[in-house]
């Protein structure tokens, strides 16, 4: 089930994850301490549970800056959730969402050396500086399973960027 999220404060990010309390339990709970640690690592403004996120408000930029989704697991009673987070209406540009990211994998004992998220997206993504803007990060998503908790990372390669090169087919064939 996918919902379109409206409420922007942590607290409320909670609150509807865990279906006011009735998705319950240590996993759970040990998720949402993860959640408030991740959101507070992405978003570093956001110190207080009452903050809502900041939307950036620009014309050429979707809408949609949240959604939920309840998945249902064969076995469970109750549907488990996950939270996706729209970057480009969230971020300045993919080396901040980087910078982040990488912060909260260090928090929780990924291990890598400082710079290894920027570098690897860099060169998997060579066309543009990654401060220049956001749009290599589409999605992150904060989710509960079963089992614990994940975080993903949704890329877009922009191969219609304008810093790419576009090979012109016409030119070729003398159109």
């Amino acid at each position: 089930i996918y919902l379109k999220a409206e409420r922007t404060k942590l607290e409320d990010m909670v609150y509807d994850m865990t279906l006011g309390g009735r998705i319950a339990g240590p996993k759970i709970d040990d998720a949402m301490a993860n959640f408030t640690q991740f959101m507070k690592r992405m978003f570093p403004y956001m110190e207080n549970d009452d903050v809502d996120l900041r939307i950036l408000d620009t014309p050429e930029r979707s809408e949609l800056h949240m959604m939920y989704y309840y998945e249902f697991f064969i076995g469970e009673s109750l549907p488990y959730s996950k939270v996706y987070f729209f970057m480009e209406r969230l971020s300045k540009n993919d080396y901040e969402i980087a910078c982040s990211m990488e912060r909260f994998l260090k928090d929780i004992g990924h291990r890598g050396s400082e710079g290894w998220m920027v570098d690897a997206l860099a060169h998997a993504l060579p066309h543009r500086p990654l401060s220049k803007r956001s749009g290599i990060h589409t999605m992150i998503s904060f989710g509960t399973k079963p089992k614990g908790w994940d975080v993903t990372n949704y890329y877009s390669p922009e191969i219609y960027a304008p810093e790419r090169e576009v090979f012109d087919l016409r030119s070729y064939f003398n159109f």
